[in-house]
């Protein structure tokens, strides 16, 4: 990885990349995003994330992946919208309530 995180999110593109976004280094919370070769076995920095999300992820019909909800000393409201042919966080949106460690299905 470039950069140390535990506790992130790992999410399966259609390109046959991983998505591996948030966490956290020990010290505090990692906005960055990577994406993960898997044929290659290297990591490459992609955009970053507008707030610290570390909750779900998953990768929606139009090829986006949504992440909403995390954990920055109190569960998060918010949700990020992250396009895999463009840039990261072009979407963010407050919802309904606080997620701090959930499950999203596809």
């Amino acid at each position: 990885m470039s950069t140390a995180r535990g506790y992130f999110t790992m999410t399966p593109l259609q390109n046959g990349e991983v998505l591996a976004a948030g966490g956290y280094n020990g010290f505090v919370q990692v906005l960055t995003a990577e994406f993960y070769n898997q044929t290659s076995g290297i990591f490459s920095l992609t955009g970053s994330q507008t707030n610290q999300q570390g909750g779900p992820a998953t990768r929606l019909h139009t090829g986006d992946v949504l992440i909403a909800g995390g954990y920055d000393d109190a569960s998060l409201a918010t949700a990020e919208l992250y396009n895999p042919t463009a840039t990261h966080s072009l979407l963010q949106r407050n919802h309904r309530g606080e997620v701090e460690r959930d499950r999203a299905i596809s």
